[in-house]
């Protein structure tokens, strides 16, 4: 194997091996051809991780000025995000009381419709009691008809 030491091989150059012994040296072996050529590729090897090294710095220092800008743009948008809650929150409160008034005015409208319907009933049951006498309350499409008099009533 280039480069072992085998029994009885010589790590130097030049010099034989003993008689029966199987050792071989050749250029490429890491004792003789590691001096310069090894050198060499060693000194390439660290300018190109150098290189690497001094890109891969640049690229860092930008993605740091891209990391700020987009934690400042994720910052403004989730303050607008949060306005925007806030604002949606603010109409959901005025919606629900609108619709609780909504309600309200149903209800009033309802209780005011049967309290006419009832009263109503109860002029024509008393004008009905009394012979047909002429009706001096004006009925409810009446007042509507004329709002002008229904103030008076």
């Amino acid at each position: 194997m280039p480069g072992s030491s085998a029994a009885g091989c010589s790590d130097v150059v030049g010099q034989a091996a003993p008689p029966g012994v199987a050792c071989q040296v050749t250029w490429d072996d890491r004792f003789v051809g590691y001096g310069v050529r090894g050198r060499r590729a060693s000194i390439r090897e660290l300018s190109e991780l150098r290189r690497r090294l001094a890109a891969a710095q640049d690229v860092l220092a930008g993605t740091g000025v891209t990391v700020e800008q987009a934690e400042a743009a994720f910052e403004a948008a989730s303050e607008r995000f949060a306005e925007a809650e806030r604002a949606v929150d603010t109409a959901r409160a005025e919606r629900a009381q609108a619709r609780q008034d909504r309600y309200a005015a149903r209800q009033a409208q309802q209780r005011a419709g049967a309290a006419v319907q009832r009263l109503e009933r109860r002029v024509r049951d008393l004008t009905d009691r009394l012979g047909g006498a002429p009706t001096l309350v004006p009925s409810a499409s009446e007042v509507t008809a004329f709002p002008n008099l229904a103030h008076m009533f």
